[in-house]
C-alpha cells in the first residue's frame, strides 16, 4: 500500500494532475495506492521580492493534512483498500526542460562551507576551492539557495526570471489542497 502526496504550487489549474503519473509509477512498482493528496507548498522559485505561495502550507493546510491522515487511518481500519479515482489525464502533460541552468555562486559572499553541496539531492554541487554546479543535471529544486545562510547562491538566469514571471501571472489565485480517498 502507498499513500501519494504531491506538494504543488498555489494555483495550477489541476494541482492533482501529477498524482495520476505518480499513481501509475507506484502501481507499476507493485504498490497499491489507497489515498492521494495534492497539498500546497511554497514554490522553489519563490523569493521575498517575488513570492510564490509564500507561507504555504499554512495552518489550514496542516490541519487538513492531519484530517486526511485520520481519514486514511479510518479507511485502513475498514480494510477498504480500493484505489481512489484521481483527476488527471493520460498521456501525461509535457514537462519543461530543466537542464542547462542552475543556481550560481557569488564568490564574494561564499565561505566554501559546503552547505549547498550537502543538501543537493542530485549531488551536482561541488565545493573545492570554488563552488561548481553541473547545470545540465540541475533539477532547479533550489535547496542549495535555501541552505546558504550567506546568500551566496543565486538564481539569476534569464530563464528562471521568465518562469517566475509566468508563475506569478498564471498562479495568482491560491488553491486549496485536493484529497482523494
Amino acid at each position: 500500500m502507498v499513500f501519494l502526496f504531491k506538494n504543488v504550487m498555489l494555483a495550477w489549474s489541476d494541482p492533482a494532475h501529477d498524482l495520476v503519473e505518480l499513481r501509475d509509477v507506484a502501481e507499476a512498482k507493485g504498490f497499491r495506492v489507497i489515498a492521494a493528496g495534492a497539498f500546497i507548498g511554497e514554490h522553489s522559485y519563490s523569493t521575498p521580492e517575488r513570492p510564490l505561495a509564500a507561507g504555504r502550507p499554512d495552518a489550514g493546510d496542516l490541519n487538513l493534512a492531519v484530517e486526511f491522515g485520520r481519514q486514511v487511518a479510518a479507511k485502513l481500519e475498514r480494510n477498504a483498500l480500493d484505489t481512489p479515482a484521481i483527476q488527471g489525464s493520460v498521456p501525461y502533460r509535457g514537462r519543461i526542460s530543466l537542464g542547462g541552468t542552475a543556481p550560481e555562486t557569488d564568490p564574494d559572499k561564499c565561505t566554501l562551507c559546503g552547505a549547498c553541496a550537502a543538501v543537493c539531492p542530485t549531488g551536482i554541487v561541488n565545493v573545492a576551492g570554488t563552488v561548481t554546479t553541473r547545470a545540465e543535471s540541475c533539477v532547479m529544486c533550489c535547496a542549495c539557495l535555501r541552505a546558504c545562510t550567506f546568500g551566496a547562491r543565486l538564481l539569476a538566469h534569464p530563464v528562471t526570471q521568465e518562469r517566475r514571471t509566468m508563475l506569478q501571472n498564471t498562479c495568482g489565485t491560491p488553491k486549496t489542497p485536493e484529497l482523494f480517498l
